[in-house]
């Protein structure tokens, strides 16, 4: 039987059901089907059927068929007799007016959980982006927060850059990277003459090998090829690493299309004191001077002038390049740049503008301790080396004032024009320390 020849006039015969999610509904009459849609208990959008008709059809299509058929005073549909039937199975049905919601539904539940787990991943990575070291056993804790402190996270492809740091028994040496990677790590390490914190002259070389995982490397066995112990004071180090790889699951998901450092390898100077190089700089300068009073005593003031004027210059150049390179770590770190600027200058003021201060009344009291030369020759070298000094606090405190012109968050443009005139700046003063080395080695060769 068909839509078209079905018996819409009959409105007696209990024979139409309603079908809903929690199951069907009757069987009601015609008119009572008609009664309850004019009371709206059902929606017009809601499936029924009836016996005789081929499946379920809308409520609505049930109103304009039945009202049709009695505007137009048609006669009977003719009735084709058919065996009493259920209506279709309700989960089949249920299924078939449900698949298209709940396709969408899935749909739309995928992407919100893909974008609430693109969301948790970012959010996820970007609480990691920080230096982070483990404390080991025999590392202090004053030297555990100065490696946090001087160490911060400057990207997850980062190279390799070392510093150095040693136990307060100078039994353990540690190498400490800002870079997310793993390597085998060969050191050697030979002292600088008379940069050990020591009144001999004596010769250290040694060399350790170790693994940097997790930031670090620790260097526990030495093996000395001059010298029998670790001497605190400035050394050269030559410093080697291979096979190298990304470090932790997050530097290797990030750095999936880089590679890390296939071979590095390195010269530099590094400090092998505990206490840091600030305290390492005054203790070699007091050791300096026992020094010199051994050598007054020994050759005379005449030969310990020059070898202590040579040595403020030295000093000048030291202060030069350490101030120099407090300002480039500056302008490379990572951090809010104005509380950053605030942090560094104060650094600056208390690190090195009272050392300058300090250094000027000290020479002058050192140049007049110096009975056996002439008083021009002491008048000439202490002004010198004040005007060198002031030079030197002068030029800091421009590029101070600079940095604090610059916006809130400078764009790498900006720092690396800036460290540029760092470079700049700094450059030409160590250039004339170095021409006025020479002619104190001139002064020195052709005194009377």
């Amino acid at each position: 039987m068909t839509l078209s020849n079905f018996n819409w006039t009959d409105k007696d015969s209990t024979r139409w059901f309603i079908l809903l999610p929690t199951g069907h509904e009757g069987p009601f009459s015609l008119t009572t089907l008609l009664e309850l849609s004019h009371k709206k208990h059902f929606a017009h959008t809601t499936k029924v059927w009836a016996e005789g008709l081929p499946g379920p059809i809308e409520l609505t299509e049930v109103l304009e068929r039945s009202q049709s058929a009695i505007l137009n005073d048609e006669e009977s549909f003719l009735s084709v007799e058919v065996e009493d039937e259920l209506p279709p199975p309700i989960d089949r049905l249920l299924e078939e007016n449900t698949r298209p919601k709940n396709r969408k539904t899935r749909i739309l539940f995928g992407g919100l959980l893909s974008l609430s787990l693109l969301l948790f991943v970012f959010y996820f990575i970007k609480t990691q982006e920080h230096f982070r070291l483990y404390r080991l056993p025999k590392m202090s804790l004053d030297l555990y927060e100065r490696i946090i402190r001087e160490n911060s996270f400057g990207g997850w492809s980062r190279d390799l850059f070392f510093k150095e740091y040693i136990s307060a028994d100078h039994s353990l040496i540690w190498l400490v990277t800002a870079s997310y990677q793993s390597c085998k790590i060969e050191a050697k390490f030979a002292s600088i003459k008379d940069r050990l914190l020591t009144m001999d002259d004596e010769k250290i070389v040694f060399q350790s090998s170790g693994v940097l995982k997790n930031h670090l490397v620790e260097l526990s066995s030495f093996d000395f090829e001059s010298g029998s112990r670790i001497i605190p004071g400035l050394y050269e180090m030559d410093l080697k690493a291979t096979e190298c790889v990304w470090n932790g699951f997050l530097p290797r998901l990030i750095n999936r299309f880089a590679h890390p450092t296939l071979d590095y390898v390195a010269r530099m100077k590094v400090i092998l004191f505990s206490k840091g190089s600030f305290e390492f700089n005054r203790n070699l300068e007091n050791l300096l001077s026992k020094k010199k009073e051994l050598e007054e005593r020994r050759k005379g003031q005449q030969i310990l002038f020059w070898q202590d004027l040579e040595q403020k210059f030295h000093t000048l150049e030291a202060v030069t390049l350490q101030i120099e390179q407090h300002f480039l770590d500056f302008l490379e770190t990572e951090r809010p740049f104005k509380r950053e600027l605030n942090h560094m200058i104060e650094t600056y003021a208390k690190m090195f503008g009272s050392f300058l201060s300090s250094f000027v009344l000290e020479n002058e009291k050192l140049f007049k301790s110096y009975h056996s030369i002439s008083a021009s020759k002491k008048r000439n070298y202490e002004l010198l080396i004040r005007l060198i000094s002031k030079k030197i606090g002068l030029e800091s405190m421009k590029l101070i004032e600079e940095f604090q012109t610059m916006k809130r968050n400078p764009v790498t443009k900006q720092r690396k024009s800036a460290a540029r005139k760092v470079r700049q700046v700094f450059q030409k003063i160590k250039t004339e320390i170095n021409e006025k080395l020479s002619e104190v080695e001139k002064d020195q060769l052709y005194q009377p």
